[in-house]
């Protein structure tokens, strides 16, 4: 079972897309490009994280907000800035979607896991091969990690932290 592509057919569908534009200000086409970009990045993210780091996050009732954070770190904003420039939305309307959409992929991926059985090394091990098969199947999802993954170290975190500091310095210029 390809848990991206899962996350996809189960995220990423016509009811949520609606409640999304809701928030984004956008239409039905808008949301589904948002949420087709936000979750490979939510599914590399997590798969960087250390197995026990992973269910945690997965088990805890956190915010939107806060899952954020605890997935991308300090880098969370310039998530939301990457969201903004490339699903057309503002610092808030990118925040509010990745406080919507967080709880919905995660709550997917625990349903995931409890149906499949698997213990967290084992469903650790699951998301990353179904990231790197999502990434050789799909040409949109390998040209967005490898596009954010621009050193080719596999954390697209670093990246998107790099180009938050281009973006920034262009801005001052």
């Amino acid at each position: 079972m390809n848990l991206v592509q899962l996350l996809m057919n189960q995220v990423n569908t016509p009811e949520n897309q609606e409640k999304i534009a809701g928030l984004m200000g956008s239409n039905q086409e808008g949301a589904q490009n948002a949420l087709g970009n936000i979750i490979p990045m939510i599914t590399k993210a997590l798969g960087n994280q250390d197995p026990n780091t992973m269910e945690n996050m997965m088990d805890q009732n956190m915010q939107g907000q806060d899952m954020a954070s605890n997935l991308f770190g300090d880098k969370a904003n310039l998530i939301q800035q990457f969201l903004g420039k490339t699903s057309n939305m503002d610092q808030g309307q990118s925040q509010n979607f990745l406080s919507q959409v967080l709880p919905m992929v995660m709550g997917a991926l625990g349903q995931a896991k409890q149906e499949q059985g698997a213990d967290t090394n084992a469903f650790a091990s699951m998301l990353n091969k179904s990231n790197e098969e999502a990434a050789q199947s799909n040409s949109q999802f390998g040209m967005l990690t490898s596009l954010l993954d621009q050193d080719g170290d596999g954390d697209i975190s670093d990246d998107i932290l790099n180009m938050g500091k281009q973006m920034l310095g262009n801005f001052f210029k």
